[in-house]
Order: structure tokens, then sequence, then C-alpha cells
């Protein structure tokens, strides 16, 4: 055990007259012998209170309230004694006629503490015997803490068990992206994969436990499983704009540099197109893009565009945006606008309306040689297909977690005229030397 002694330089000798009556594994850091000529005294003296030593006792009168030296080395202390959360800081009471302490130790003066009055060698032997036992006992609390558990806290254990779930949700979701009803996966190869990146999952009952309370929870939207194999229905927005978000950008921004002033533009729906508007919206508060029409069945789209025309102040007359949605059902999955019915269908309108677009821009949720680029089986399709069949030029936008899915609705085969952008991999790479200007691999 080592103890730091901080006392004011004038009772130095009492010090060291007592600390000699201590037993031999009780060491004592005292700044002459621990000090080498030319050390910085500061940074020393508080390294050794907050990383050197057990504890520190503070010998205590009224020249050490007035000691600068001594009032910074209790206030390292009892910081030190907050962080270990234990009993840290001793005080010694060199008692004298007249002393007043308190007002200069008011963190001290409730402590439990030792007094000394007698100068003799009998009273600091006494003194040291004191401290010695109060030095024991405080050891003895200390390994009586350890060997204790603290007791649990309900709140920290509810919180524990959140971000478990919440991680394991994130891994369940990525390891289960390229899996559809036509190549589901097992749950005991899905269990072999969680449990290669997390150290939290420690048998397979455990994991069937845990993606039991993920799936009551919802928190894989699209999710289909029948307690042997798991597969995606369809990405929700909830959580795909997670997925490969740097790729994603990327693709973006090549789609972006497309658009120009004067356009009318179609934007699908989307995380990948979503980062389209967002470049968009960057340009025309710079003033890059004027006169521009875009038109999106995105609630979450007009939201950004429109936001970002109210910060530019646009009026009816004055508009360097002009934004067209189609009125119809939002789909919770995908927050797109759809058409009410066949009879009622604004996305068929609206390019006659505007004499067709210029551009579109939009989104596949597979991409297979074969089947070409695809989408789910749902109400999406019609915009999708409508927007490629009225556009002058077509760039379809994913993320290479779609190559090889097939999914139930064909957008465009490769024999259509298109670009698609997507980010590097080994599949489209061998496909682009297929189709020399077709995929373009950023």
């Amino acid at each position: 055990m080592k103890i730091f002694l901080s006392h004011a330089s004038q009772f130095k000798p009492t010090v060291k007259n007592l600390i000699k009556y201590l037993p031999a594994n009780i060491s004592t850091w005292l700044d002459e012998g621990n000090l080498i000529w030319g050390d910085k005294l500061t940074p020393t003296f508080e390294t050794a209170i907050k990383t050197e030593v057990d504890y520190v006792v503070v010998f205590i009168n009224e020249l050490a309230g007035r000691s600068p030296w001594v009032q910074n080395e209790l206030r390292w202390a009892l910081e030190h004694e907050r962080e270990l959360k234990r009993s840290f800081v001793l005080p010694v009471f060199l008692r004298s006629e007249g002393d007043d302490v308190f007002s200069y130790f008011p963190d001290l003066v409730d402590r439990k503490n030792i007094q000394v009055y007698d100068y003799t060698e009998f009273g600091l032997k006494t003194a040291a015997d004191q401290l010695t036992a109060n030095l024991f006992s405080l050891i003895c609390e200390d390994l009586s803490r350890m060997q204790t558990p603290a007791p649990v806290n309900i709140t920290q254990t509810i919180s524990k068990a959140e971000e478990l779930i919440t991680s394991i949700a994130s891994i369940v979701r990525t390891t289960i992206f390229p899996h559809r009803k036509e190549n589901p996966i097992s749950i005991d190869e899905l269990y072999e994969k969680v449990f290669i990146q997390s150290n939290d999952i420690n048998s397979p009952d455990e994991f069937e436990e845990l993606l039991g309370h993920i799936i009551q929870r919802n928190m894989i939207p699209g999710l289909s499983y029948d307690g042997y194999e798991l597969y995606l229905v369809e990405e929700h927005s909830q959580w795909k704009a997670e997925l490969n978000r740097e790729e994603k950008i990327n693709i973006a921004r090549k789609a972006a540099s497309h658009v120009k002033s004067g356009m009318k533009v179609y934007i699908d729906a989307g995380s990948t197109s979503e980062q389209v508007i967002n470049i968009l919206c960057k340009r025309i508060k710079m003033h890059t893009l004027t006169n521009l029409t875009l038109v999106t069945p995105s609630v979450n789209h007009a939201d950004l565009i429109s936001a970002c025309c109210v910060h530019m102040g646009f009026d009816d007359d004055s508009s360097a945006v002009h934004l067209y949605i189609p009125g119809g059902y939002v789909r919770p999955a995908t927050q797109a606008i759809i058409p009410y019915s066949d009879e009622h269908n604004d996305l068929e309108e609206l390019p006659k309306v505007l004499g067709g677009y210029d551009l579109a821009i939009i989104g596949a949720n597979g991409i297979s040689e074969a089947a070409g680029l695809t989408t789910h089986a749902n109400t999406e399709i019609i915009g999708k297909k409508l927007a490629f069949d009225n556009s002058k030029k077509r760039i379809m936008i994913c993320d290479d977690s779609k190559v090889n899915i097939v999914l139930d609705h064909q957008i465009a085969s490769f024999a259509d005229d298109f670009t698609l952008i997507s980010n590097k991999n080994p599949i489209l790479e061998d496909m682009q030397t297929r189709y020399p200007g077709k995929i373009l691999l950023v």
C-alpha cells in the first residue's frame, strides 16, 4: 500500500517523525523522496495523487489551510475520490490552541479523523497506530465491496437489454437483406452469420428468443419467418436508408449530375433517390439549378423539396422550382404515393400535362442479367413504368445489395434504353463488359 502525505512544509519534521512508526508494508509518497531535480511540481503531484497512491492523508492545521499546495492536493484528491466512488481522503488534525481549521477544510469537517495533540514520541506513535488501524479497516471495506456484487439497477438492466436487441436487429437486417421468397435463409444459417458478428449471442436458443422479441416488436418490417426459414418480403423505409449509405450517396451524386436547369425531371421514391433530392436542394440553394420542374411520388422527397423552396423564399412568380406530386394513397412501407384506383391515376395524367419528362431517375429493387431490373408486385410498379415510358432519358439507380435479386415485376430489361448507376461489384463489372455504356459503376 502507498499513501500520499499532504502537509504544510513547516510541519514536514512532524510528519516525518510520525511515519517512522508506520509498518513496513505501508510506503509513503513524500515530496522530498519522490521528486527529481527539475520536475514540474503541479503535474507531478497531481499525477501521483490520481495514479500512484491508494490513499491521500491530509495533515490539517491553519498553516495547511493557508497553503495553496495543500489546497490543490486536496482538490485533486477529492476529484479522484469521486471517480473511485470510495473513501480516498483521510484527514489527520494536527491540533494546537486557537486553531480554526473548519473554515479552511469544509469538505472534511464531517469526516472521521485522527487528532494529534501530543507531539512526543509516544503521541506520534499512538497517531501512527491509529492511522494504520484506519487504513486496515478501509482495505477490508474495499475487499468486501469487491466481493459483494453491486445491487441490480433495473433501469440499467433494461437499457442494456434494449441495446442488445437493437444491435442484433441491425445485424439481422443486414444479413437478411439479400434473401427473398425465392432464396430464403434457414434459422440455423442466420444464427451462424449473426454469431460471427456478435459476441453477445451464446447459443441458438438464445438467438431464437432474441429474434422473437425483434419480430414481436416489428423491428424489421417486411420480414417473413415460418419458424424454419426467413426472407424479406420488401425493404422498408424505416430501416433501408441505413444500408450501404456511402454507396447510395456516391450513386446519387452521379445521378444528380445529369439534372440540368430547365429540365422536367421525375424522381422516384426510395432511399438512394432521397440522396439525389438532398444534392439537388443544395444546388438550388447555390443558384446553380434554376427553372426546374420536379415530379415525385414520394411524400418524403416532396417535403424536402418544399422545405428548400421555403428556405429560398420562393413564391408563385419567383420560384425556380415547380414541384408536382400525384394524388393517391401513401404506402406506409415506402412513403410512396400510389393511385387510388386504375380509373384515378395522376401518375398517368402528369406526363400528359407536362408533355413528358426530360429525365427520369428510377429506383430498382433487384438486378439480374436475365430478369433485368425488377421491383415488388405492388402498385408502385405503375409509377415506375409510366415514368420510364414517358421520359426521353432514363437513369436506373440501386446499390449492389440488389444484385441477383429477382422480384415479381420487371421495370426494364437490358435490351431497353437506360443507364444503370450502381457501385462496384464483381458481377456488375462482368455485366459491364457485355453492356458497354449501359452500366456505370461508381
